[in-house]
């Protein structure tokens, strides 16, 4: 299956530029068998052709669709698909009615094709079983056995022929560990008076604009090529023409700004347009093109030549040697701003240019020096070491408040059984014990107000941090909330509880999306739930700003609380 059905691109043009447009399109050999047939340029039922269609043929096949049972030529057959052989079908339709009362069948019989046995022929409603013989099986692949079915005469211009029972073949799935049927192949179905029409030796070439658009404007193009290269998957000339002048070849004028272009998705014209080259020769004019490619450029330059002298994770070095002219330097990385370039001596090349579709580019002038040294480097890899050794330090802090508070409790012991005193643990008077921890609601205040001064420090501070981890938005959000929570310690409720709450949403939403939409395990998982992000930001800046609230509050005690009866709260 071609994993890009149609082509869809943006390109920006800084003037007025003038085009010829060629490239290659191919024919899709999944697409509707009439739909090939008018590409390839047989004549329709209506002109004294012959309307063809199969229920399903061989996917990728273009030589196995319903066709290649009428067309007189036993080395092509129409092949069943794997799964589904029986109740496959074909069906044609003729202009004129046509009468018959035998079929001279050719069936590939051999060691690797399932083999019809029994099938249902039906003309404008009238239905004749058609009993096949066992048949040989032959050790050559592809192999032919003729078979003549004799029948009451039937007369119409609708004619089908369904296979009903098989004689079957199995073969081991690529995909499974079962087995699975194998097709069947009818090399002619030898009906009388029922023919395919000769194939054009050409494509017809028409000039169609039903292929391809710019600007939601469509471009009429023609397909060239032979029918041969078609059938088997070869390239076909894409060229422009004029419906009204059969011999114009048109170019295209395309201002200033941005353009879209689109093509039609091959499986609805069976022709997939694989390549499209929009050609503009140096002062704005069009390019010359010929057999899908642009012509009357010459010989290109040397290249220069590239050593790379260091190929890191996140940092490459190379030197360029033999720069006479301008080049452009291409890393086969997707195109992202985070890659930068600096050329040792001249300095930052800035940001990468899209090329080839999905790289970065840089262009450099070497400016007469017979040696370049470029480092390529990914620059947001800093803010992961900055945060690696902020998260290393965060850690060893952890570590050292752990054990502080560790040998503080050891002293406090110690001193306890010095004095061998003997204290109520749930007095907060008691020397050396800590008082029991008492749940608080969070609209009660802790300690007292601190001073002015503090509450700015204080709200600045998380408002900064903030908008550092979070963002902009996130640190004008923690500024509101601290400020409401100085002034009217009830708002501090909105600090404590939002985290918790906005935690649960996003594991909701989460597990709802997983319901609804099954994601698989992969890489990129987490991503694809980017409307979590938000609000999972909002939630670690809130979470840390109510922190701070506390520490600014609890820094300042009221005087004589140490000798108060009850424990703070």
């Amino acid at each position: 299956t071609d994993p890009e059905v149609s082509i869809a691109r943006e390109f920006t043009l800084p003037t007025t530029r003038t085009f010829s447009l060629t490239g290659t399109a191919r024919l899709i050999p999944n697409a509707n068998g009439a739909v090939i047939d008018t590409a390839l340029g047989f004549p329709t039922e209506a002109e004294g052709g012959v309307a063809a269609r199969a229920s399903e043929s061989l996917a990728g096949c273009v030589e196995c669709r319903s066709d290649a049972a009428i067309d007189g030529d036993p080395t092509t057959a129409w092949v069943t698909p794997f799964v589904g052989v029986r109740r496959e079908f074909v069906e044609y339709n003729v202009k004129r009615p046509i009468t018959f009362d035998h079929m001279n069948l050719q069936i590939v019989a051999d060691q690797v094709h399932s083999r019809p046995t029994l099938l249902e022929l039906t003309v404008d409603g009238q239905v004749r079983w058609l009993k096949l013989p066992r048949l040989a099986v032959h050790a050559r692949q592809d192999s032919v056995d003729s078979v003549d079915v004799h029948f009451p005469a039937v007369t119409g211009t609708d004619i089908s022929v369904r296979i009903a029972s098989i004689d079957r073949v199995t073969t081991p799935s690529r995909y499974t560990k079962s087995n699975v049927l194998t097709p069947v192949a009818i090399a002619e179905l030898g009906i009388p008076g029922l023919r395919l029409p000769t194939q054009p030796a050409q494509l017809p070439g028409t000039c169609r604009s039903d292929l391809l658009q710019i600007d939601g404007q469509p471009v009429p193009v023609r397909i060239t090529g032979s029918s041969s290269d078609a059938e088997h998957g070869r390239p076909l000339t894409i060229s422009t023409c004029d419906p009204s002048d059969p011999s114009a070849v048109p170019t295209l004028q395309l201002g200033p700004g941005p353009h879209e272009l689109d093509s039609v998705s091959g499986q609805l014209t069976a022709l997939n347009l694989d390549r499209l080259v929009l050609a503009s020769a140096p002062g704005g004019g069009a390019a010359t093109t010929a057999a899908g490619k642009v012509t009357g450029l010459g010989a290109p330059p040397p290249a220069p030549k590239l050593t790379i002298t260091h190929n890191g994770r996140t940092k490459m070095q190379v030197k360029v040697t033999g720069a006479t002219a301008p080049f452009w330097l291409v890393l086969g990385e997707s195109q992202n701003a985070g890659w930068k370039a600096t050329v040792e001596g001249s300095g930052s090349l800035g940001g990468s240019t899209l090329v080839d579709g999905f790289a970065n580019g840089w262009r450099i002038d070497p400016g007469g020096k017979p040696a370049l040294v470029v480092d390529l480097e990914w620059v947001p890899q800093r803010r992961v070491w900055d945060a690696i050794v902020l998260s290393v330090f965060g850690g060893l802090l952890c570590g050292a408040l752990v054990a502080a508070g560790f040998w503080r409790a050891r002293r406090r012991v110690a001193a306890v059984n010095d004095v061998a005193a003997v204290h109520d643990p749930y007095r907060a008077d008691a020397p050396g014990v800590d008082p029991v921890p008492v749940f608080a609601l969070p609209w009660v205040p802790a300690g007292d107000p601190p001073g002015v001064r503090t509450q700015v420090l204080a709200t600045v501070a998380g408002a900064v941090v903030a908008a550092t981890v979070a963002g902009a938005w996130a640190g004008a959000l923690v500024a509101v909330a601290l400020a409401a929570a100085f002034l009217r310690p009830r708002a501090r409720a909105f600090l404590t509880l939002a985290p918790p709450v906005l935690v649960g949403l996003i594991g909701l939403y989460v597990a709802d999306k997983q319901f609804r939409h099954p994601v698989p395990p992969v890489f990129e998982w987490p991503i694809l739930f980017s409307h979590a992000t938000t609000p999972a930001w909002v939630a670690i800046a809130l979470f840390g700003a109510d922190a701070l609230y506390e520490i600014a509050r609890r820094g300042r005690k009221r005087p004589g609380a140490e000798h108060a009866k009850d424990p703070p709260r």
